[in-house]
């Protein structure tokens, strides 16, 4: 037999037989009270929940005594097992914690049956809302987000920031929670969704090292706005996954992405925001924004001067009309509809308006192109 060095720590169950049914680690250990056995290794369990040692070791006597130890649970012994890793496993049996090594290194942990083990990520918000307050007071001209840390706190506060700074955020997430239960159980595509977020995609993957979200961020920001749609599409790189149809359920009840095989196509679905709009929506809607109000100021600031008459009234009203006509060029308005701009005449604007250099009651309308996501074809055969 081997010899073995066991350092117990104090606990009822530590020099007894070994429980059957799994239990809270701290509520049966003193963690900081250990006593030191020296002894032969009679028998060695690997199993979950609980592994466990078995010695014979004399006692002050000189008597043979049989003593048992709980060992670290299989699965914390496995993750610390791993080859290179940057990461360290602690706990009982369930809940793991699996902690970075270093403060900020990134590790991914995938859970391959959701079923035998669920993950969630659960680290505190660092000062996202401060990063990307500075990152912009760098440069203001980055438009879409991802994060390689989506922590919910992380996450939601990120969502916040967008919202509010009209910028888009893909957050994806693995949390087996999002797949396995039905909504209102507060897992992170859960909130998006409360918090009716009309510039955030709440994406679920398993694999968080596929970076699902980047890729799907990189495939669909080169189209033109109003080109495009975020369902349907293909990602170099990240692999599909499969899934029961009442977890399909559960991710499109959040408003919910995912990436799935279907007729032999790596695609995914469906493209929607918390709010249950579309992305391509949102998207298409900040452009035609941002190009009114580039084109009126260029309008503004290219000229000696725009007077406050019903010519200078008709420069702006034909900036708007050329950036809605090539927003309907683009596809982001359809041409099925006409769009309309309406301003006031000189007459009936206020003196306080002309005042304050001000020109109000400009108003446009347009109907959004949309896209075909299905179609329900019936028909009728004859002999």
């Amino acid at each position: 037999m081997k010899r073995a060095w066991l350092t117990l720590l104090i606990g009822a169950a530590a020099l007894g037989a070994p429980a059957a049914a799994h239990h809270s680690f701290a509520a049966h250990y003193i963690e900081d009270q250990s006593v030191s056995i020296e002894g032969d290794l009679v028998q060695f369990e690997y199993r979950n929940p609980h592994a466990w040692v078995h010695v014979a070791a004399k006692d002050e006597t000189g008597a043979i005594r049989h003593v048992s130890a709980e060992w670290a649970s299989a699965a914390v012994q496995a993750f610390n097992a791993v080859a290179s890793k940057n990461f360290t496993a602690s706990g009982s049996a369930s809940p793991i914690t699996i902690t970075a090594n270093t403060a900020g290194a990134w590790f991914s942990i995938e859970v391959v049956n959701p079923n035998d083990s669920k993950v969630t990520e659960n680290q505190v918000d660092p000062g996202i809302v401060a990063d990307l307050t500075a990152i912009t007071a760098e440069n203001p001209n980055w438009y879409g987000l991802c994060s390689a840390f989506n922590s919910k706190p992380l996450a939601i506060a990120a969502a916040g920031y967008c919202e509010s700074n009209g910028r888009i955020f893909v957050a994806s997430s693995n949390d087996t929670t999002t797949i396995l239960t039905t909504t209102g159980n507060g897992d992170l595509l859960d909130q998006i969704k409360t918090n009716s977020y009309a510039n955030t995609l709440g994406f679920y993957h398993p694999v968080k090292s596929a970076f699902a979200d980047a890729a799907l961020l990189g495939k669909c920001l080169p189209f033109n706005p109003g080109s495009e749609t975020w369902k349907f599409k293909t990602l170099a790189g990240v692999p599909t996954f499969p899934m029961t149809a009442a977890q399909r359920t559960n991710i499109t009840a959040r408003n919910g992405n995912s990436y799935e095989s279907v007729a032999g196509l790596s695609i995914t679905f469906d493209g929607k925001v918390g709010s249950g709009n579309f992305l391509d929506v949102t998207r298409g809607l900040h452009w035609l924004t941002a190009t009114i109000q580039t084109m009126v100021f260029s309008a503004l600031a290219g000229a000696a001067k725009v007077p406050y008459t019903d010519a200078g009234i008709a420069v702006i009203q034909s900036q708007v009309l050329g950036a809605l006509k090539i927003a309907t060029d683009r596809g982001v308005l359809t041409t099925d509809v006409p769009f309309t701009v309406t301003v006031p005449t000189n007459a009936t604007v206020t003196a306080a308006d002309k005042v304050s250099r001000t020109l109000n009651n400009v108003f446009f309308t347009g109907k959004l192109a949309g896209a075909v996501h299905s179609a329900n074809i019936q028909g009728t055969v004859t002999a």
